[in-house]
């Protein structure tokens, strides 16, 4: 009897320990935190923020490298956020969930009234739709991963100005879409080999008929056509872009979240830039594609202009942000805002 005791309170004991280290949150957990911080954002409550962040935690904002590590830097990096927008707000948007991985594709808008990494105040108002992906640990952020385009928030401001893109026609006419059945992690990486290929008639053949899309730096929604002609404008650009993904989710409902890095050489005009013959090297972006029956049926594509552009050589390091009006010229008229 003794013995059956014992026995039965250390399960008892086994099954608490394991539930006590056992620190996961449910999708429903992270989903109501993270409105938490949506909520201690919108109020710039920034000692409301720091809450929500672990001790060691990483802000990787990735147009502007460093990652700043640890709650003091993160604390810095949204004080001088509210003091350059103080009217800044987050909409609500997407918002999925994968495991300890949360991600929010959402609008944030601001008045710029303060200075921004060097830009003097220009008292313009600028909206830039982005990506957000927290990586929880212990219910609390352990890598927090912002991926946005600069550029086209620099246009806004008046930094520079822009026209409009030349109208987007593929070469060729689309053929009807051929669903391949994979599922969702499958079919991301069929469809990122086809386009690594730089077949753009094969590519186009896993792409619903009714697809929607998004280029970060482009900033405007495209159907399947106009996105096809975008894609041969980029690869007739760099002829050898090669796209490699560094980490790839499973986001549920189809979702597929993939972070990458895109390697080329600039051989050909870039949106009316003539060719730099530079390489541009580990570009990060990521891709958030939604999949039904093998086809892609939403796609959206984060990664900073300006970034890549500084690598061609146009912008000049120590310019950037705060570039001069003559590069400046140099990139007139490129995107549409």
């Amino acid at each position: 009897m003794l013995n059956r005791y014992l026995t039965m309170l250390s399960t008892i004991f086994l099954v608490v320990l394991v539930s006590g280290s056992t620190s996961a949150q449910t999708g429903d957990e992270l989903r109501a935190i993270h409105q938490e911080f949506c909520t201690a954002l919108n109020a710039h409550d920034v000692n409301q923020l720091m809450t929500f962040y672990a001790d060691d935690a990483v802000l990787d904002f990735v147009p502007v490298p460093p990652p700043v590590s640890g709650k003091g830097a993160i604390r810095e990096w949204f004080e001088s956020l509210f003091r350059a927008f103080p009217d800044f707000q987050g909409a609500h948007g997407l918002v999925l969930v994968s495991g300890n991985i949360l991600i929010h594709e959402h609008v944030v808008s601001g008045t710029h009234l303060g200075d921004w990494m060097g830009i003097p105040a220009t008292g313009k108002k600028a909206q830039v739709r982005h990506i957000d992906i927290f990586e929880f640990e212990g219910g609390k952020i352990k890598r927090d991963l912002i991926y946005q385009d600069n550029l086209g928030l620099l246009m806004q401001l008046g930094v520079m100005p822009a026209s409009d893109l030349p109208e987007l026609k593929p070469s060729f006419t689309l053929s009807d879409p051929e669903p391949t059945g994979k599922d969702p992690l499958e079919a991301d990486a069929d469809v990122i080999s086809r386009w690594n290929s730089h077949d753009m008639a094969d590519y186009a053949k896993v792409i619903s008929s009714d697809a929607e899309f998004f280029i970060g730096p482009l900033g405007i929604p495209m159907d399947c056509k106009e996105y096809i002609a975008a894609e041969e404008l980029y690869i007739l650009a760099f002829p050898d872009v090669v796209m490699k993904v560094v980490h790839r989710v499973n986001m549920g409902d189809g979702w597929v979240l993939t972070e990458c890095v895109w390697n080329g050489t600039n051989d050909g005009p870039y949106f009316g830039l003539p060719a730099t013959g530079r390489s541009v090297k580990g570009l990060r972006g990521v891709t958030l594609a939604r999949y039904d029956n093998g086809l892609i049926t939403n796609l959206h594509i984060y990664f900073d202009n300006l970034t890549l552009l500084t690598q061609l050589g146009i912008v000049q390091p120590s310019e950037a942000p705060a570039v001069s009006s003559s590069s400046w010229g140099k990139v007139k008229g490129m995107f549409r805002r």
